[in-house]
This record gives C-alpha cells, structure tokens and sequence, in this order.
C-alpha cells in the first residue's frame, strides 16, 4: 500500500510541477510577473568595485530552479531584504555577456543607498517586466551608461499605479516565516 500511495504522490507532484512549469511558461509570455527568494551571497565581487552598481546576488540554488520560461535578461520589480521596506529593483538573470559568465546568475540591484552589506540576508523578489535581453557590450563604460538607463526606465515604470500595489506587504512573506521555511 505503501509504495502504490508514493507512486500517486510522486505522479500527482509531476502533474502539478508540469502543469506549474506551463503556466509559467504562457504567464512569462504575456510579460506579467514571477516571484523569486533565497539567500544572498557574494558574486563575482563586480557590482560595487568595477560597475559603482552593488547587487544582491541569489544563491546558486535559486538560478538551477529557474524554470526554462524565464529567459536571460533584465528584469523589473519589487525587492524586500529581511523584514525591511520593499524598493524597487532591477534584475539581471543570464551570463552577463561582457564578462564571458559560464553559469548563470540572478542579481538584483535595488534602488536605495544600503549602509552596508546584507550577505546572508532573505531576499524576496517580485518580478513584474521583463525589460530587453542581455547583450554584449564593446566597453565598461557602455556598459556602466546602459545600466544606468535600466534603472531610469525601471524607476519610471515602477511608479506606475499597476506596479506600485505590488508592494504591498501581502505580497511577501514575513521574517517568520521565511525563517521557519530556511530552517
């Protein structure tokens, strides 16, 4: 009896991971928004030393999850940091072209001045736009200028009406029980 009930939890929990994965895939499509969350870590030790743009990093646990629907590129939404306030955020989920990646990555930059570093802190994430595809770029510089205009057109689009109710706190989880789910 035993092994015919895990046989019909495993078939049910493909069913539902197939049926989730699809669902994903025609929402992707339409540009509407997916939620991500997981510890952040350090990078590659670029966003604030070279790029003057610091970023939370997600751990790799949380780029091997990623569904195939959600395609590399640059990305707008919502961050929280803990139990902290929500701020607007621009993601960049990919290989970061310019600097030849070989695994992928999902970093966020949030637009607030930190005092300091949140290494190992919870960050939930709702996505909402997804903005262009990462490219190459033929300088640091050009790079650094089209981040820039990321983060303008994010802000811009954050403070639309349809982007702003999504900060609100229902939207994401409280320190309780993301530590409960961590532990």
């Amino acid at each position: 009896m035993h092994c015919v009930y895990l046989s019909y939890i495993t078939n049910v929990y493909v069913y539902f991971t197939v049926f989730i994965c699809c669902l994903m895939s025609v929402i992707l499509r339409q540009g509407i928004l997916f939620y991500a969350s997981g510890r952040v870590v350090h990078g590659f030790g670029r966003g604030s030393k070279k790029l003057g743009i610091p970023t939370a990093n997600l751990e790799e646990a949380v780029v091997a999850r990623l569904p195939d629907a959600i395609k590399t590129g640059i990305y707008f939404g919502w961050a929280r940091v803990d139990d902290g306030p929500v701020y607007k955020a621009v993601v960049s989920i990919g290989l970061n072209p310019y600097f030849k990646n070989s695994k992928r990555s999902f970093e966020a930059h949030l637009l607030h001045q930190f005092d300091e570093d949140f290494y190992d802190s919870f960050i939930q994430l709702v996505i909402l736009k997804y903005h262009r595809p990462e490219r190459d770029f033929e300088s640091l510089d050009a790079l650094i200028r089209c981040i820039h205009e990321d983060i303008q057109s994010a802000s811009r689009y954050l403070d639309l009406p349809m982007s702003v109710e999504w900060t609100d706190l229902k939207h994401f989880r409280s320190g309780s029980e993301t530590n409960r789910e961590q532990t």
